[in-house]
């Protein structure tokens, strides 16, 4: 009697962990730390997933960018997207979990500068104005990638995202009599390379991204 009461401890004991380790958690919390070197745009970007079950989930991510003067940044925004994920073999510990989805992505940034100006339709008569040079980009596409997740709710997590955003730029703050900048054009391409002109063009995205992050129950 007393031996299969211990076999039977040992049994429940053994469940019970079973059942502790498959249990997933339904929040992640992330963070990117490689963003800050973004060549592009640096910011500090965090990310929040919900699981809504085991392969389901959505994914919002929100970023500050911070001007960098020592390499000649000096725009300063947000960025944010927001990701449907499906996961193609659901959400597992201990595996590599591959995902995909659509998203919709926007990013904003404001750089104070002088800009040249025309003060006649002809632009005989110029003069340097200082303005806010707003850059619009909004857009979707689609992400996938892999993350694993450890026992201790640690998660790591790459992902590439690639889709067409909306770009254009505006200048705050010129005089009343001020009308377009000269040399609007700042792409290394011609006008037509894209689709639209120089302040309103449709653009490619294609980055990837590193989080790492920590799973909350």
């Amino acid at each position: 009697m007393k031996k299969k009461l211990i076999i039977l401890i040992v049994f429940f004991a053994i469940n019970i962990g079973k059942s502790q380790d498959a249990e997933m958690p339904n929040y992640f919390i992330k963070y990117a730390p490689l963003s800050l070197i973004d060549p592009i745009t640096p910011s500090w970007q965090f990310s929040f997933e919900q699981r809504f079950s085991s392969k389901i989930s959505m994914h919002y991510g929100f970023g500050i960018i911070t001007p960098r003067a020592f390499l000649g940044f000096r725009e300063k925004g947000y960025r944010m997207k927001i990701e449907y994920r499906i996961y193609r073999r659901g959400f597992q510990r201990h595996r590599y979990n591959f995902f995909y989805g659509p998203n919709f992505i926007g990013k904003q940034t404001f750089e104070e500068r002088m800009t040249n100006v025309c003060i006649t339709p002809d632009c005989a008569s110029t003069f340097e104005a200082p303005a806010v040079q707003m850059k619009t980009s909004v857009g979707s596409g689609l992400g996938f990638g892999w993350n694993r997740v450890t026992k201790n709710n640690l998660i790591l997590e790459l992902e590439l995202v690639q889709g067409l955003v909306y770009y254009f730029r505006d200048d705050l703050g010129l005089p009343p009599l001020a009308s377009q900048p000269i040399n609007q054009n700042q792409f290394l391409f011609r006008d037509d390379f894209f689709f639209g002109d120089a302040d309103n063009v449709i653009l490619p995205t294609f980055h990837f991204i590193f989080r790492i992050g920590l799973g909350l129950k």
